[in-house]
């Protein structure tokens, strides 16, 4: 059972993780391992139902690799 207060959040990251998984089914990202994403300032583009320039964010996608045994950037974008 979910705590309360993290009913919203959860939800959220459902969807996040849903997303993540279908956009890479769609373009073929078989590779993919990691998307790390943030986004700041989240008010001002709420306020105006959509993304405004006062929104900072960033994307970025990585993949596993075996030889270094880290990740590796396949993507980002600021």
């Amino acid at each position: 059972m979910i705590p309360e207060q993290n009913k919203l959040a959860y939800a959220l990251h459902q969807k996040l993780v849903q997303i993540c998984i279908d956009f890479a089914k769609e373009n073929s990202i078989f590779n993919l391992d990691c998307v790390s994403f943030q986004v700041d300032n989240l008010q001002e583009s709420v306020k105006y139902g959509e993304w405004h320039p006062c929104t900072d964010s960033y994307c970025n996608l990585y993949k596993y690799n075996l030889e270094k045994e880290d990740t590796e950037l396949i993507s980002a974008s600021y």
